[in-house]
């Protein structure tokens, strides 16, 4: 039997974690022909080892990363098959710009973006489509955020600091959430100075909040756990020109 907890990073209980940790410990101790798989964060992976440290050996940690883009693009083509609906070419290099390696802001874009080709009476999906799907997107993440922080957000937009903005929400993204500076210096491929800069910008608007230090030094999260998506998908929606051929990339300033 296989037992699977998804999104075990949302369970506040510690008496619920305590209790899983002696599931496994049972289990194990019983050779019982049942596995668990818990995904989440690698925290709460920590926390389950320090409620009973014997399980450690019972436990497999597998780190899933991103898709690459190649994956992307066979969700692509997975609903295309599914759906009877085509995406030209620069429709899917929208999609795998905006996705950022997350199947699902890769299913939901898609998803949107079909909706809005067969509303118009087509088969195949374009640009324009997948423009149209970010901006409803976006729509659905702004009810997930505070309006003061969605507001600050777009302020600094306005005042152009939408580079600084995308980059630090780039490595959020591409770090599940907590960064430091070298993830922004190597996502963005920019100088140590620029992504140390990009952090400090945020940390003085109070969009960031120091982590616990690791191994290289300090770490940082955003103040809202939707800030970073919703970041970037306000970055696509100003940048995707619906009639060009590419999506242009988040540079320094």
């Amino acid at each position: 039997m296989l037992i699977i907890l998804d999104e075990f990073d949302r369970a506040e209980s510690s008496a619920f974690r305590r209790d899983v940790a002696e599931v496994i410990k049972n289990l194990s101790d019983r050779l019982g022909r049942v596995q668990l798989v818990l995904a989440g964060v690698a925290a709460d992976l920590t926390e389950l080892v320090e409620h009973i440290p014997s399980i450690r050996r019972n436990i497999f940690a597998l780190r899933v990363p991103k898709m690459s883009e190649s994956e992307v693009l066979q969700i692509v083509a997975n609903g295309e098959r599914e759906a009877d609906l085509k995406f030209d070419s620069q429709a899917s290099a929208f999609v795998v710009e905006v996705a950022r390696g997350s199947p699902y802001i890769a299913n939901l874009i898609c998803h949107h973006a079909g909706h809005a080709a067969l509303d118009a009476g087509r088969s195949t999906v374009t640009p324009a489509d997948v423009a149209s799907a970010v901006d409803r997107t976006i729509q659905e993440f702004q009810g997930r955020i505070a309006t003061p922080a969605q507001q600050h957000v777009r302020r600094l937009f306005d005042q152009g600091r939408q580079d600084v903005l995308a980059m630090t929400s780039r490595a959020s993204l591409s770090a599940d959430g907590v960064f430091d500076a070298h993830d922004v210096e190597t996502v963005n491929t920019i100088s140590a100075r620029k992504a140390q800069d990009a952090i400090e910008v945020l940390l003085s608007e109070n969009l960031l909040k120091p982590m616990a230090g690791g191994e290289s030094g300090a770490r940082y999260a955003f103040v809202e756990e939707g800030l970073p998506t919703l970041i970037w998908m306000i970055w696509a929606q100003r940048n995707l020109n619906r009639e060009a051929t590419a999506p242009r990339a988040a540079t320094a300033s």
